[in-house]
């Protein structure tokens, strides 16, 4: 079986974000990570073929050339070799990035597609399945695992609080939510072979954006606390602020 996982380079979800005076991201002192949903990809790929030592896991990643050492860290995880579409531009929407990925995991023909079901920083939920449509494959979205059942694929989809088992061709796109299980921690002597792994490089003929970001700002502040009184006599006026200034209750 050959398993493409799309990951994506971002901002830990920790960090403080600060702007230049053009409105583009400061990146001094950020922290970078692989995007958590990815991570669980990444597992859901290694356990589903960690039986047969004809599969093949692939990484899939568009970003810039900094962005190697993601993928070098999936490739520790256990991951098989690489492919890096370099391009600095942050501002791409979701079908720029899903058309160029689509174009470079076309030729590999693989059997499953695997990307989380959002990137942590712009939660836009798109790219999965509009790759999905690209490479002509069907889409089942928030997996939370997936298991080959005497020779069949069958995936756990979440769905308002249950799960549902759902009998997948291939090939076929997923996009997984968090699993029961963690993603594994590298061991040293994997994490030196990860650096001998083949990473292709090539730049990625973008379609341009459907969607332009002009610019990003920070939310406004929020506004100041105040104290409207101690103990319960203070109890009515907080009733009447949340109903008459802030319109949060109906009395």
């Amino acid at each position: 079986m050959k398993i493409v996982v799309c990951i994506k380079r971002i901002p830990a979800t920790d960090t403080k974000v600060r702007l230049k005076d053009d409105g583009t991201l400061e990146e001094a002192g950020i922290q970078w990570i692989t995007s958590p949903y990815d991570e669980y990809a990444v597992e859901m790929a290694l356990r589903l073929t960690e039986k047969d030592k004809d599969s093949e896991v692939i990484i899939a990643c568009m970003g810039p050339e900094k962005a190697t050492d993601r993928i070098r860290g999936e490739l520790a995880r256990g991951a098989t070799r690489a492919i890096h579409l370099v391009d600095d531009d942050m501002r791409r929407d979701a079908y720029s990035v899903a058309k160029s990925l689509a174009s470079a995991i076309g030729d590999e023909k693989p059997d499953m597609v695997l990307c989380g079901r959002a990137a942590a920083d712009d939660q836009s939920f798109s790219v999965g399945p509009m790759l999905g449509v690209f490479l002509g494959m069907p889409v089942v979205t928030e997996v939370a695992g997936v298991e080959n059942q005497d020779g069949k694929l069958v995936a756990h989809k979440e769905l308002d609080g249950n799960v549902v088992h759902i009998q997948v061709p291939s090939p076929v796109l997923l996009t997984t939510t968090k699993a029961s299980y963690e993603p594994r921690y590298p061991k040293l002597k994997d994490i030196m072979k990860a650096k001998k792994k083949k990473i292709a490089k090539s730049t990625p003929d973008a379609p341009a954006s459907q969607a332009a970001t002009r610019t990003w700002k920070p939310p406004a502040p929020p506004a100041a606390g105040r104290i409207v009184g101690e103990g319960p006599d203070a109890v009515p006026e907080l009733m009447r602020i949340l109903s008459e200034d802030e319109k949060l209750l109906a009395l």
